[in-house]
């Protein structure tokens, strides 16, 4: 180690103990082992020595998570003092209106009601521009009163293979639409005389339960195919559970379609 770190060490060592335990600090000067040197410690280092010794004055808290919060509080009078605090500044914006007085707006748009209970009349003005409009409102429903009047349908296609019940509205929406196969019966039993009956009585309790009863007034009954289920379908109707529908039909008819030449018919099964 040369001479030049040496001196530097010593140097430092100094200032420490004279830090750390003034009471310990000697009073000799230190000078440096080389004759070269003509410099002290204790004259370089005596200012900022001085400067750490002194004891510190009436330390301010010190805020370490924001540099505004030092100025918060600059504003409020110390503690102690009788000043009062200055009126708070007045908004200028309008006061936001509560509920209760949305809700009494929206009730004074409502017409008012008398003690009888009935809503005030419209006003000349109004009443005479919507005149024209009621007028088409009342007529649209003549019509459709008039339209619902007339024949609800009940069809029957009966073929040898099944058995289908629709009845449908005088509009033509239909209200019920069934065929042996959604009561029950799978492959070869559907086309059998005991699954027509048992679809008609389905069909006439269905209606029954609805009320279709008393809403409909008249009715008229399609029969289309030479089925079993058409002879079963027509003891149904005229039977117990046909009693609530019987006196609403006015017209029966059949619709079974006729081939005049038309495409040639498939071949006739033969068995054996």
């Amino acid at each position: 180690m040369d001479k030049a770190s040496t001196s530097s060490l010593r140097l430092a060592r100094t200032l420490v103990q004279s830090i750390a335990a003034p009471t310990l600090r000697p009073t000799s000067r230190f000078f440096s082992s080389s004759p070269s040197s003509s410099f002290s410690s204790t004259s370089t280092f005596s200012p900022i020595i001085t400067a750490l010794r002194r004891p510190c004055a009436a330390a301010r808290p010190i805020r370490l998570f924001s540099s505004t919060s030092a100025t918060r509080n600059a504003d409020q009078p110390p503690e102690g003092s009788s000043t009062t605090a200055a009126p708070a500044a007045t908004s200028t914006k309008p006061p936001r209106p509560s509920s209760a007085s949305l809700m009494e707006g929206l009730a004074d748009l409502l017409p008012n009601t008398n003690a009888s209970g009935s809503a005030d009349a419209l006003p000349p003005s109004l009443a005479s521009s919507l005149g024209s409009d009621f007028d088409d409102l009342s007529l649209l429903k003549q019509d459709a009163d008039q339209h619902m009047e007339g024949n609800y349908h009940f069809a029957v296609y009966s073929h040898k293979h099944n058995t289908h019940v629709t009845v449908s509205k005088p509009n033509g929406q239909v209200i019920l639409s069934v065929s042996c196969g959604h009561i029950g019966f799978r492959k070869s039993q559907r086309k059998t005389y005991d699954a027509a009956y048992q679809l008609g009585a389905y069909a006439c309790d269905r209606l029954y339960q609805n009320n279709w009863h008393k809403k409909i007034k008249n009715m008229r009954v399609t029969l289309r195919g030479y089925g079993p289920g058409r002879e079963a379908v027509t003891k149904i109707l005229l039977g117990t559970e046909g009693r609530p529908l019987r006196d609403k039909i006015t017209q029966v008819s059949d619709t079974t379609r006729l081939k005049f030449g038309g495409h040639r018919s498939p071949r006739i099964r033969r068995l054996g």
